[in-house]
């Protein structure tokens, strides 16, 4: 009797059934992996940007109200380079008291779907008290 080598065609589907079950658990946990890394990244810019608010108010004993362009009494003084990122647009909205930073995914980017808990995490907040919102998406 003659005996031939190779695979037989159960055991390939066997591997092929093993290896489409470690994909089916291993894209989605590296999507996500690359969502929070984007999280991080628009997080980042709004501490980095409220750290110059608060340089800025020890200087002008104000805080600004308009990021980008020259620096003065209520300008940050910004390049555009610093306020924005690949992922998020960051934006100030006028506040009276304090400063409030808002931190919003780019459409298009896998921002626009981020959701952790049950919280939208696609647009940030960071105000002057250190009040980081939605929490959920924070930590």
């Amino acid at each position: 009797m003659k005996r031939y080598k190779g695979f037989t065609l159960i055991e390939l589907m066997v591997v092929i059934a093993i290896i489409s079950i470690i994909m089916a658990y291993a894209i989605p946990n590296y999507q996500q992996q690359v969502i929070r890394s984007k999280r991080v990244e628009g997080q980042n810019r709004l501490i980095e940007i409220a750290a110059a608010q608060e340089r800025h108010n020890a200087i002008y004993n104000q805080y600004a109200t308009a990021l980008g362009g020259t620096e003065s009494a209520t300008n940050l003084g910004l390049p555009a380079a610093a306020i924005n990122t690949i992922n998020y647009n960051v934006t100030m909205p006028n506040n009276n008291n304090g400063y409030t930073l808002r931190a919003r995914g780019k459409n298009g980017s896998t921002q626009e779907n981020d959701n952790l808990g049950g919280q939208n995490c696609r647009v940030m907040r960071l105000n002057g008290l250190g009040r980081k919102t939605p929490l959920a998406c924070w930590q």
